[in-house]
């Protein structure tokens, strides 16, 4: 009628540029509800349920543009509701807007890892460096040393977490790191862990030497005295112990 009448009327692809700079103008609003826009790109990694959707130009994003448009070109429900995220993208995308593919989720997820969950799981671990200690986890001089380090059983928890599930199982499976459940069961998985936060793990050969070093500084003088304790017995055998000096020529 409109048209009859000599009046313009917008055409459906200039009705989509108009709803979906509608969307780029509550940018704010929508990154309240983990829908975020980076350099032209949305991403929905973080997107919270429908409930928490805001408002745009008074209508509710769950009926966004409006249910007809959406049921037209099967958008969401059989009503044209959209109630979950990968409805909410495919509106996104009719409307043209860029949608972030899942490689570039990935890479975003990766990065704030970087910035921003590593090194505050990289604290964590730090802040626990006493109870580490407890079951053989040693740091010294800022390498981790595991050689002494007690079975999954005495792990302690982390912030509320049990090592052998720290820091968490998605970041755990993504990275390959555990058993099928993603689950830490021995040290050689744990050291994954503290490689992929950033920590220096301790070679083969650091950690022999390390052995090396508390056998002298530990265990040598602890044998040390308990051969001496024994001097009687071993005089009975032979070897003899005189001003300091142990003779051993006439040992049987």
């Amino acid at each position: 009628m409109f048209r009859v009448l000599g009046l313009a009327v917008t055409t459906e692809e200039q009705e989509k540029i108009r709803w979906g700079m509608m969307l780029q103008n509550a940018e704010e609003a929508i990154a309240e509800a983990g829908i975020i826009q980076e350099n032209g790109i949305w991403y929905f990694g973080d997107a919270k349920g429908y409930k928490f959707w805001p408002m745009i130009n008074g209508k509710n994003l769950v009926s966004f543009p409006n249910c007809v448009f959406n049921k037209a070109r099967d958008i969401g429900s059989n009503n044209g509701q959209i109630l979950n995220v990968e409805a909410l993208k495919e509106m996104f995308m009719v409307l043209g807007l860029i949608v972030a593919s899942n490689e570039q989720e990935l890479k975003r997820q990766e990065e704030r890892n970087v910035k921003i969950l590593i090194p505050q799981l990289r604290k964590e671990l730090e802040n626990a460096e006493e109870v580490l200690a407890e079951v053989g986890i040693i740091q010294e001089n800022g390498i981790w040393y595991f050689g002494d380090a007690k079975g999954c059983k005495f792990w302690p928890d982390i912030n509320g977490r049990n090592l052998r599930s720290f820091p968490s199982g998605g970041f755990n499976k993504a990275r390959g790191i555990g058993d099928k459940r993603s689950m830490i069961q021995n040290p050689e998985a744990l050291k994954e862990i503290f490689r992929v936060l950033g920590f220096t793990v301790a070679t083969e050969e650091q950690e022999l030497q390390r052995q090396q070093d508390k056998d002298t500084e530990i265990m040598i003088p602890e044998w040390r005295k308990k051969l001496e304790n024994a001097e009687e017995v071993l005089l009975d055998v032979g070897i003899i112990q005189e001003n300091g000096v142990w003779h051993f020529s006439d040992t049987k």
